[in-house]
């Protein structure tokens, strides 16, 4: 996996980041997931609205897949404020904040990868991700985005 230098800047609020936070921490030990509502402006990803969703894997405790009816709830939701869908986020309950395998062939181009670890001990950590075009076309690789936390106070919908 490339970690190269930052391809975007996700920028969310401290509230948001808590919610993100409970949500993972209630989760725990199975993975939390959500959506990431908001804007894209000049190489920054503005997160204003958080929207927790259900996990509905198999085995929650090894993956997730955000429930179908919590998407299009939130894509509608979405479309109706003017935002966009601009990212997912989801936990790695006692493991790090680093893509799996299976979250870098599963990630959709174009949108943020917020990951969350969630130790045993430890403080929790959040990197954010998004699939980019590599050297060749059919090169795509996981690149870290920055995260930013802002003053304004979005927060859960």
């Amino acid at each position: 996996m490339e970690l190269a230098r930052p391809v975007a800047t996700l920028e969310l609020s401290s509230e948001a980041e808590r919610v993100v936070w409970r949500h993972a921490r209630s989760a725990s030990p199975e993975e939390a997931c959500g959506l990431l509502l908001g804007r894209l402006a000049s190489g920054r990803v503005r997160v204003l609205t958080v929207r927790p969703a259900r996990n509905v894997a198999a085995d929650r405790r090894r993956g997730y897949v955000v429930d179908p009816a919590d998407l299009a709830a939130g894509l509608f939701a979405a479309r109706r404020r003017g935002l966009e869908l601009v990212g997912f986020y989801h936990s790695h309950p006692e493991g790090v904040a680093l893509p799996s395998a299976r979250d870098e062939a599963e990630a959709w181009p174009g949108v943020s990868y917020l990951l969350v670890s969630v130790p045993a001990v430890g403080s929790p950590v959040l990197r954010s991700y998004r699939r980019c075009r590599g050297a060749t076309m059919r090169e795509e690789t996981m690149r870290e985005e920055r995260v930013a936390t802002v003053d304004e106070r979005p927060g859960r919908e």
